[in-house]
């Protein structure tokens, strides 16, 4: 018999209410239990959210984007947010793309930029997190046509990047999909090719797009950050 415990009144209980695999706690749950609630629909056993600290400040609202109201969660207590990631992702955790903060700086060295600490390399991966999912939602609903799933990933990882950095950088683009001088050396990409895919001719094809957007972008790096989702969704062509 499913039993419902809610310890508060917070807003990660009406979360859980929607999303019911916040009630499974990653440290303790197995994927078996995420599988079972994310696959098949199954309610959890016992339902709680005593996992999460919560914050009076929590706050769930709506942003208006040119493609219709997007849902922004603000979670206050960085434990709670991280536990947030990983239980809508059924448990899986890590920065962006996987990549580490080391990875990063090697980057941060070699172009001159200042090094990031792990704390702020989970801050800007946030923010390019968000605002890549924001993309897919906005690109979606307004080009419900021009689909590419490859294209895609290219185009809200530059939103992403330019959120979260204030300027396209092509050197992350490219370590996040495991592409280097022109070849495919292993990362993300692999996740939206098929296995008959030329990976070392997809990735010459995708620096060509990138360095694309470097220019495009550069003309103008203080534009609206809808308006870049746009432009690059309808300037740039289809890679399969």
């Amino acid at each position: 018999m499913n039993k419902d415990i809610h310890t508060n009144n917070s807003i990660l209980n009406k979360l859980a209410e929607i999303y019911p695999q916040l009630y499974l706690d990653p440290d303790n749950s197995s994927i078996e239990q995420f599988k079972a609630v994310l696959l098949q629909g199954e309610r959890p056993e016992i339902c709680n959210t005593e996992h999460f600290a919560a914050d009076e400040r929590d706050s769930v609202e709506y942003v208006e984007t040119p493609a219709g109201e997007a849902l922004v969660i603000t979670l206050y207590n960085r434990h709670d947010f991280e536990l947030f990631i990983r239980c809508m992702m059924a448990a899986k955790n890590g920065p962006y793309s996987n990549v580490t903060s080391d990875q990063v700086n090697l980057l941060q060295i070699a172009g001159g930029y200042e090094l990031l600490d792990e704390s702020e390399w989970i801050r800007a991966s946030d923010d390019i997190r968000k605002y890549h999912e924001l993309t897919h939602f906005v690109c979606r609903r307004l080009y419900p046509d021009m689909i590419d799933e490859v294209r895609d990933e290219l185009i809200a990882d530059a939103v992403g990047i330019c959120a979260a950095f204030g300027e396209y950088r092509r050197d992350l683009e490219e370590l996040f999909l495991g592409i280097s001088g022109d070849r495919y050396t292993g990362g993300r990409l692999e996740n939206y090719t098929g296995e008959d895919t030329d990976m070392n001719d997809l990735a010459k094809r995708i620096t060509s797009v990138l360095k694309g957007f470097e220019a495009k972008i550069s003309e103008a790096p203080d534009r609206d950050i809808f308006n870049l989702m746009s432009e690059l969704q309808l300037s740039t062509e289809l890679l399969h």
